[in-house]
């Protein structure tokens, strides 16, 4: 931004900044452009749209950010996830040795990548009614919350690193509160199965406006207290 604001003409040497960056921030310029692409806001049309912090808060049960997007368009969770491995696979020569994001940044990408196909294969399941595949994706569980792990322990190391202990707290509650959440999707799922509850109400909702607001407290409930 400092270059595009005070360079001599209005073109970004791109270049140069690939230079800067790589002297001040001991990082590969490229691999940060491609990790950028994991948001895509598109304003005139919000159902393209691809917010990866929304895909992370987003409640794995109530799936309030998903279901909006997929109810303006039914295939944006399929192309989110292709979005995505894609550059994952862009991304996979940066060394972990690589002094930027990359070291929680490819764990993260592979959380929004499994979430997202947990939360696909789940809607499939329920609503075929299909036992097996409710058994299967029910086993998918202990390994998103396993990854959400070592998400916040890499990312705890990237946070004291370069900043202080302050505000971390808020990151460790709300990907605290995902591992619960997955937890708490894997005991409706037994209990449906068991044939304890007859139907998971939270798999019904299917309400998409285009306006969503994309903030945390409106993607980890559908209440107005947290």
């Amino acid at each position: 931004m400092a270059e595009k604001a005070f360079a001599k003409t209005s073109e970004l040497n791109e270049d140069n900044v690939r230079r800067l960056f790589s002297a001040v921030c001991k990082s590969d310029y490229e691999a940060h452009k491609k990790m950028s692409e994991s948001t895509v806001m598109n304003s005139e049309n919000g159902f393209e749209s691809i917010d990866a912090r929304s895909i992370l808060w987003d409640d794995p049960l109530l799936q309030i950010y998903r279901k909006n997007q997929i109810g303006g368009n039914s295939s944006w969770s399929v192309n989110t996830i292709r979005l995505y491995r894609k550059i994952a696979q862009s991304i996979a020569y940066v060394p972990e040795s690589d002094e930027g994001c990359f070291g929680y940044g490819k764990m993260l990408l592979n959380i929004l990548i499994h979430k997202l196909e947990f939360m696909n294969k789940l809607d499939e399941a329920y609503k075929e009614k299909s036992i097996e595949k409710l058994k299967t994706t029910v086993k998918l569980v202990a390994r998103i919350n396993s990854e959400i792990e070592e998400f916040i322990l890499s990312f705890r190391s990237y946070q004291y690193n370069r900043y202080n202990p302050q505000g971390f707290e808020i990151f460790q509650i709300r990907l605290g509160g995902q591992k619960e959440r997955f937890k708490e999707v894997e005991l409706r799922i037994k209990e449906f199965i068991s044939g304890k509850i007859s139907s998971i109400p939270e798999l019904h909702e299917s309400a998409s406006y285009k306006s969503v607001v994309q903030l945390y407290h409106r993607l980890a409930t559908a209440s107005y207290f947290i």
